[in-house]
């Protein structure tokens, strides 16, 4: 990412750790050799372990790979999720190889503790450095978002949509309430429940949970949230996710989308150590 789990995007990654792309992931890199133990974190070394990850996602193999992506098919939700899986395996990939570099553990292990040392640095870190870091972050994202599904950034307008400004953290939050209300409803849960409940394999069980969330909330026939950005749904969507990048820590965010997924993955039939798992990484 690099990026706290608690954001926004978390919601349609949803477990992205647990698709079949993520298991391929782990097999691919269960070989790779790594250090002994990862470095402390510094400020620079930061810039240049995003820098470093850009320069794949732009022009190395994980580059090429999300302009193949960019190709495939996109609507319905069931291709949208698909799309979002290689999207993220290729991320995924691309980060690994550079922290396992540097003694992380070559896994989503790695990524994830990498995370948590970020977020120490950012947290003692003067609050021009941490803004820094985070727009590092917040660029990077968006670099695989535009990469993966042909989205037009402004270059000089830090990176935002090409014609469009920036969302503010009111209507950010105005939407991710929307998004929260909607999953928290009765008729959505139920249809997890329908749905996902039987379900007794956890990829099937996660694939099925995001493809409900894209069809049944972000793009509901009676109330698509994703129109206002583009009529094209996976567009939409995808400039959604993209603006929302700005506000990848807004707590209040955070808070709604922890409180309606843990919801969503009891309806599905998680059991409690998933769901705190789970939790934790939304």
């Amino acid at each position: 990412l690099p990026r706290d789990f608690h954001t926004p995007k978390m919601i349609s990654r949803l477990v992205s750790t647990r698709t079949p792309a993520a298991s391929l992931l782990r097999r691919s890199l269960s070989s790779a050799p790594g250090a002994a133990s990862p470095p402390n974190l510094t400020i620079p070394m930061i810039h240049q372990i995003t820098s470093a990850t850009s320069l794949l996602l732009s022009h190395g193999v994980p580059g090429n790979n999300l302009k193949n992506i960019a190709q495939l098919p996109g609507a319905p939700a069931q291709s949208l999720v698909a799309k979002w899986q290689k999207m993220m395996e290729t991320h995924l990939t691309a980060q690994v190889h550079i922290l396992s570099g540097l003694g992380y553990p070559n896994s989503e292990q790695g990524i994830s503790m990498y995370n948590q040392q970020l977020a120490q640095v950012m947290a003692s870190s003067a609050p021009e450095d941490a803004e820094m870091l985070r727009v590092g972050s917040r660029d990077m994202w968006r670099l695989t978002l535009s990469s993966a599904f042909n989205l037009d950034l402004d270059p000089n307008n830090d990176g935002v949509i090409l014609g469009r400004g920036e969302m503010n953290i009111v209507q950010a939050r105005e939407l991710m309430h929307a998004v929260s209300q909607s999953m928290s409803s009765s008729s959505f849960l139920d249809e997890i429940r329908q749905q996902v409940g039987n379900l007794s394999d956890m990829i099937e069980k996660h694939t099925a949970i995001q493809t409900l969330l894209l069809s049944s909330v972000y793009l509901s026939p009676s109330n698509n949230l994703c129109k206002q950005f583009d009529d094209d749904d996976e567009l939409g969507y995808v400039k959604m996710q993209c603006l929302l990048a700005e506000h990848q820590s807004d707590p209040l965010i955070a808070q709604y989308v922890g409180k309606s997924m843990v919801e969503v993955l009891k309806a599905g039939g998680m059991d409690e150590g998933a769901i705190r798992q789970d939790a934790q990484k939304m």
